[in-house]
């Protein structure tokens, strides 16, 4: 098994040109589900993330939603600390650390992820598969833009941390 992981990451590796390494299209953002070649990405400048970030008011719900959902389950964050950085965050979205950024989108997904489909359409407008591949695409941007492979920042391992736990079936978590 992780003979063939290594094998179709540097397939995937090989695939890249350089042309697609120094001009990301807006399309790259969303990929597939089963790309997790994102961790060895590098960009020479930073990728905007502005677009995906979902209004100020859904952000603090999505926000609540996780404290009150995925939190309980993870106790990754500590919530007023964090909830200091989040409304800081929220006041400037395009001058926010490139590490609290990435685990904004993280929270999101984890946010969306404990939803339903029907929960999700009335909060958001959108479908859960729409919103939650949204925001993983999105965390993957956000940790490959923050350096993921060359940084030790504990925001970035928690973020990274949650990007798995989101990603996870819930079967296998209820196995842990």
């Amino acid at each position: 098994m992780h003979s063939s992981l290594w094998v179709s990451l540097s397939d995937e590796i090989l695939e890249i040109s350089d042309d697609d390494l120094l001009q990301p299209t807006p399309e790259a953002l969303y990929m597939n589900e089963d790309d997790i070649g994102f961790v060895f990405e590098s960009y020479p400048s930073r990728a905007s993330l502005i677009l995906p970030h979902p209004t100020p008011v859904l952000v603090f719900q999505l926000w609540q939603i996780f404290v009150d959902n995925v939190n309980p389950l993870t106790k990754i964050l500590h919530v007023p600390t964090f909830q200091k950085q989040l409304l800081a965050a929220m006041g400037d979205l395009e001058n926010i650390p490139k590490t609290t950024e990435a685990l904004l989108f993280s929270i999101y997904a984890n946010a969306v992820n404990s939803l339903n489909d029907g929960q999700c359409k009335t909060m958001m407008g959108e479908s859960k598969s729409i919103l939650l591949t949204r925001y993983l695409k999105a965390t993957q941007r956000a940790m490959t833009n923050a350096a993921l492979l060359k940084t030790v920042d504990i925001d970035l391992l928690r973020a990274l941390v949650l990007y798995i736990v989101s990603n996870a079936p819930l079967s296998s978590l209820l196995l842990i």
